[in-house]
């Protein structure tokens, strides 16, 4: 079960970081360059918990400590997101007008 969080982040990263870079860098709105942070941290979730994997027992603290802490932001950044109508907006470039 792990692993497959672990594969869902690493897709789900890859997706936004595609998305937001389809905008290009000169984008200055603020909900792309949110995503881009957002996937950063999901491929720094992803890193922490493979280097946990291979470290075994030592330094369980420090990496949960890391690991909750990548989350934490990256909920917080979900969720100012959300809020900010990222959803609305993917739904309407992807699918046409909102009905």
């Amino acid at each position: 079960m792990r692993y497959a969080v672990l594969c869902v982040v690493l897709l789900g990263s890859a997706w936004l970081l595609m998305e937001s870079r389809e905008h290009g860098s000169s984008s200055r709105d603020w909900r792309w360059q949110a995503q881009l942070v957002l996937a950063a941290l999901g491929f720094w979730f992803v890193g922490l918990s493979l280097l946990g994997w291979l470290l075994g027992a030592g330094g369980d603290g420090i990496m949960y400590l890391a690991k909750v802490l990548v989350a934490g932001m990256s909920i917080g950044i979900f969720i100012s997101l959300w809020l900010a109508g990222w959803s609305k907006d993917f739904i309407i470039r992807n699918h046409g007008r909102l009905q």
